[in-house]
């Protein structure tokens, strides 16, 4: 025979513990840590400074390799990463073209139909002055 789980029973908090219809827990919605990334972001930003003592230390006194590092480090935190370009080209190095037809397979005379129907449905919606 396979036994059944046993849930314990669901406590409902007194009265005067309970929200009032249209109450919320926290009306302003910050606490501070909205989630564990601002978590982090946070106790994180507590070191700045150390941090950049660190990285300005190491740069003065560590491995050549160290020192590179921790130079390129305090030059991205302090002026921002260099840009980066892109190119973008069309074929041929010539400029990018984009097409969309939806009335590829449709003739003439299909796709002036859709054209009508599209006007008269503007024109019944008030869209377009009759």
């Amino acid at each position: 025979m396979a036994k059944k789980s046993v849930r314990p029973a669901k406590r409902i908090p007194p009265a005067a513990h309970q929200f009032k219809p249209g109450q919320v827990a926290n009306p302003s919605g910050v606490n501070g840590y909205t989630n564990g990334a601002n978590a982090i972001r946070t106790l994180a930003r507590k070191y700045t400074e150390e941090a950049i003592e660190t990285l300005a230390d190491v740069m003065r006194r560590g491995k050549p390799k160290d020192r590179a590092y921790a130079a390129s480090a305090l030059l991205d935190r302090g002026w921002g990463k260099p840009a980066q370009s892109v190119e973008h080209s069309g074929s041929g190095g010539g400029p990018i073209s984009a097409a969309l037809s939806l009335t590829a397979n449709l003739s003439d005379d299909e796709v002036f139909r859709l054209a009508e129907r599209a006007i008269e449905r503007r024109k019944q919606r008030g869209d377009i002055p009759r």
